[in-house]
């Protein structure tokens, strides 16, 4: 386990990444939820070790230990790919959660040749499929932050504020529990894994030096993807991973139809945060083929 590596990129860019699971193990890069960091790799550790995956999380830009940079999500794969030669690493799986989804979705339109799987996590969807599936409060709430990003960078910092601890990201979820899936709401006061401080130490890595990367992937994922999902290859197989209690599943079954090669793992009673955490063992057997 190496949790603190630094990568320069071409553009003398630095780039942060942690290695979690077996050494040698099958490669796996797993791109975080936004506001998080590469310490949210630590979740998939024992597994990794049990099951033999090597699992490398990036931290994307403006995050952790990763410099600022303008960018498009178009750009993600040749980061990718520009780190994964620098680990000697030709082929891999990709999988990303929430803001990750659709940097591993990109990878997978972008760079195929290169990819074992793809799983998409709980990932919203593009604007032009989640948007009109949102409930209308959510709607407002996206408009808004998309058009006044200091709003939105005020939000993250409560975000940030409320997550970062553990023992506070459950008093704040027991005050507003009916704002929760009751599968989320469970995980999080429960915490029968003792994963929380798990998530609250990547958030706090992930927001603590700045929170430019997250108003910037707002703007990102606001604005068309740069790309068509029915343009990925159909040879590449996407696995849509999904809580139906999400507030985002119905966008994800209106993506499961477009993309041409795809498989979907729709959980009922599952919502956000709790679809991965309590299904790790069959994620790692997807990852594996």
């Amino acid at each position: 386990m190496k949790e603190n590596e630094v990568f320069i990129l071409h553009n003398g860019k630095k780039l942060g990444y942690a290695k979690y699971g077996a050494d040698e193990g099958t490669p796996v890069f797993h791109f975080h939820g936004t506001g998080s960091s590469r310490l949210e790799g630590k979740l998939f550790h024992a597994k990794g070790l049990e099951k033999n995956i090597q699992i490398i999380i990036i931290d994307r830009p403006g995050f952790g230990l990763s410099d600022f940079q303008n960018r498009k999500l178009l750009d993600w794969p040749d980061t990718v790919l520009e780190l994964a030669k620098f680990l000697g690493i030709e082929k891999f799986s990709t999988m990303g959660i929430s803001g990750g989804g659709p940097h591993a979705i990109v990878c997978a339109y972008k760079i195929p040749e290169k990819l074992r799987n793809c799983i998409s996590i709980g990932t919203p969807g593009p604007p032009e499929i989640g948007t009109k599936h949102f409930p209308r409060l959510l709607r407002a709430q996206g408009w808004i932050f998309k058009h006044f990003p200091f709003i939105y960078s005020q939000y993250m910092k409560m975000i940030s504020k409320t997550s970062s601890d553990s023992e506070r990201l459950k008093d704040f979820t027991r005050k507003h529990q009916k704002r929760y899936p009751p599968a989320d709401a469970k995980f999080i006061l429960k915490d029968e894994g003792n994963y929380l401080p798990l998530i609250s130490r990547a958030i706090k890595e992930g927001t603590q030096y700045t929170l430019n990367g997250a108003v910037q992937e707002m703007k990102i994922f606001s604005s068309t993807w740069g790309f068509q999902l029915e343009d990925i290859s159909p040879n590449q197989k996407i696995i849509l991973w999904h809580g139906e209690d999400d507030l985002t599943f119905n966008a994800v079954k209106e993506m499961s139809e477009i993309i041409p090669s795809c498989e979907t793992k729709f959980f009922p009673d599952e919502g956000h945060f709790s679809v991965y955490m309590n299904h790790l063992e069959e994620l790692c057997r997807y990852l594996l083929l």
